[in-house]
């Protein structure tokens, strides 16, 4: 057990805030809330003097192996950048690692992009992976205690052959199996997803009670393409394969038609927002307002750490809020709870955990933010506006998750970070430098 001391700003969800009062974490569970709680013998203390407790962030959607592609280029659209600057960049990195070696490569990615997600204070994400040694990816989650959901980005239209698609499904099934808990099915995009791979991904999300995650009409091109070969908007052609459901998330949802918002509440499809990503790429800004009058379900996310480029979901909240309330010539349009909830319950509700919100019975994913900080105004204020407008990953001090520590005093507790930052650095200089020496 574990007693939270002298929390100045507890907040249980955007509207309800507790002030100077403790929390008593029993196993993964809340026990108890309220001030002055008894602290039974033997119990450890954590002081929480002058700190916010926050429910966890959910990371609803990135790319991890981006970590090897951060800072490249902002000067092409979603198609250019994956053509440019995606394949070609991970295909010239990955022809010189050997195989025996892909495993340990796949490890050290994912663990540098935990420790980042960690530090904005996620305790929950869900990662579209490249099929290159996933049991490393899934490894890197389990050892740092951060609930992680992981799958194949399948696109076998775009990199591979019918072959590749066989060993790719071969492979997703495997995982399945290996990890009934935290593979989601991941294709790619319903433009990018022959009808062979999305029929198998259906048949798998049935067979195994698997969540789906695609990206849905990110860009206008991609909207006009699935209409133009496919004869429907993209998420009435997903519905085609009866993949539309609760357990159904589709990323950006930038040129959502109404026709498709309608389809998404009527099944109960949740959709991320990706504010950062879709401003960078110059794909648009997500109808955000129009999807809260349909009901549907938001959550938010950071997309890849290469098209965002930081895993910081206090920034993510920032500029979401932001771009709303721009595009929309409203300063009420989206509020600082309205994005608090999504990279909160939000995303808890589209994984279906038990947290997002900290009240009694609840998951313990929570961080801890000191807020005697001047950026902070020290505390002052409306905690949670505070919070959107004027934190930033690093200000975490501690997180929790099913109520063990994944970060304590801002280091890492599951892995040696030192250490994996620096064998990842090293491994990534060598490979840049013999592209660099190459290309000459």
């Amino acid at each position: 057990m574990l007693v939270f001391k002298n929390i100045s700003r507890l907040v249980a969800d955007p509207k309800t805030v507790h002030s100077g009062t403790d929390m008593l974490v029993d196993g993964e569970r809340i026990a108890a809330i309220g001030a002055h709680l008894p602290v039974p013998d033997g119990v450890e203390i954590v002081d929480c003097t002058n700190c916010a407790v926050l429910p966890g962030f959910v990371d609803a959607h990135t790319h991890l192996y981006q970590m090897l592609l951060i800072g490249r280029r902002d000067d092409l659209p979603l198609s250019g950048w994956c053509d440019e600057v995606l394949g070609p960049t991970v295909m010239a990195l990955f022809s010189r690692v050997p195989k025996s070696e892909h495993a340990r490569f796949s490890y050290l990615w994912t663990a540098v992009g935990i420790r980042e997600l960690l530090k904005s204070g996620v305790t929950a994400f869900v990662n579209m992976d490249m099929n290159i040694a996933q049991d490393g990816i899934f490894r890197a989650a389990r050892q740092s205690g951060v609930r992680g959901y992981m799958g194949v980005e399948l696109a076998d239209l775009f990199m591979s052959t019918e072959a590749g698609r066989r060993l790719d499904l071969a492979e997703i099934e495997r995982l399945l199996k290996a990890y009934p808990d935290n593979c989601v099915l991941t294709p790619s995009e319903p433009n990018l997803t022959s009808e062979t791979a999305m029929q198998a991904i259906a048949d798998f999300a049935k067979t195994y009670n698997a969540r789906v995650q695609t990206h849905v009409d990110e860009t206008a091109a991609e909207a006009r393409q699935c209409i133009d070969e496919k004869k429907d908007p993209e998420l009435l052609y997903l519905d085609r394969f009866g993949l539309l459901s609760p357990r159904f998330s589709a990323v950006h949802g930038v040129h959502l038609c109404k026709e498709e918002i309608a389809l998404a509440a009527e099944r109960g499809v949740s959709v991320v927002y990706n504010p950062k990503s879709n401003a960078k790429l110059g794909s648009g800004v997500c109808p955000v307002p129009a999807l809260i009058d349909a009901g549907i379900n938001i959550a938010l996310a950071t997309d890849g750490p290469a098209s965002n480029d930081r895993l910081d979901m206090f920034e993510e909240m920032r500029a979401g809020a932001m771009l709303q309330k721009a595009t929309n010539q409203s300063p009420t349009v989206v509020t600082a709870g309205d994005v608090f909830a999504m990279a909160t319950s939000g995303g808890a509700k589209l994984l279906g955990i038990d947290a997002g919100t900290l009240y009694e019975g609840r998951l313990a994913d929570f961080s801890i933010v000191p807020l005697n900080k001047a950026h902070l105004g020290f505390g002052t204020g409306d905690v949670v506006s505070t919070l959107v407008w004027c934190a930033q990953s690093g200000d975490v001090r501690d997180v929790f998750i099913g109520g063990k520590p994944a970060l304590k005093d801002g280091v890492v507790t599951g892995f040696d970070e030192a250490a994996v930052l620096s064998e990842f650095s090293d491994i990534l200089f060598r490979l840049q430098e013999e592209i660099h020496a190459q290309s000459k």
